[in-house]
């Protein structure tokens, strides 16, 4: 009778063991297996806020060759900037606009101005005023812009760091 108990005892105690080391084992693969979702899912992240940042730069580059804000992405940017970014970068990417709009208008209006449809260009007593101006006005877009770059580039580095904390 004592052997009896003895060994309903060894099972019970065996299957409770059991089930605990299945309990833990399981516990331990669906935790690591979320943190690798959760980890990839970040990254993902990553590179899409670093495609956003790059399509950003590029438009403002681009903007800076043609010297007119006619035609941009800006509002897009601007509206993806929002939802991907922090508050700074935002503001700072608005006083980059600002900025660059100020000069591409000034820069425009030094340019000679064609005669009809020919190939013939004006040159008029205003544009050299013009031109002085918007040499100025790129001299306050220039450290602007080089403030919102270094912003983005810090804010990528941030997300880089916490994937590999």
């Amino acid at each position: 009778m004592e052997q009896s108990y003895f060994a309903l005892i060894t099972v019970i105690v065996s299957g409770f063991f059991g089930l605990l080391v299945a309990s833990v084992s399981s516990c331990l693969t669906q935790g690591r297996e979320f943190k690798i979702i959760k980890e990839r899912n970040f990254k993902e992240r990553i590179k899409y806020v670093e495609r956003v940042y790059v399509d950003t730069l590029s438009a403002v580059h681009i903007v800076t060759q043609r010297a007119h804000t006619r035609d941009t992405d800006f509002p897009r940017i601007q509206a993806q900037l929002l939802l991907i970014s922090t508050k700074e970068i935002v503001e700072q990417f608005i006083r980059v606009g600002e900025a660059l709009e100020n000069w591409a208008t000034e820069y425009n209006k030094s340019q000679p101005k064609t005669v009809g449809e020919s190939s013939y260009s004006i040159i008029q007593s205003g544009d050299s005023e013009h031109r002085k101006k918007a040499d100025e006005l790129y001299r306050v877009f220039h450290p602007e812009m080089k403030k919102f770059e270094t912003l983005l580039r810090n804010h990528l580095d941030e997300m880089f760091k916490s994937v590999i904390l």
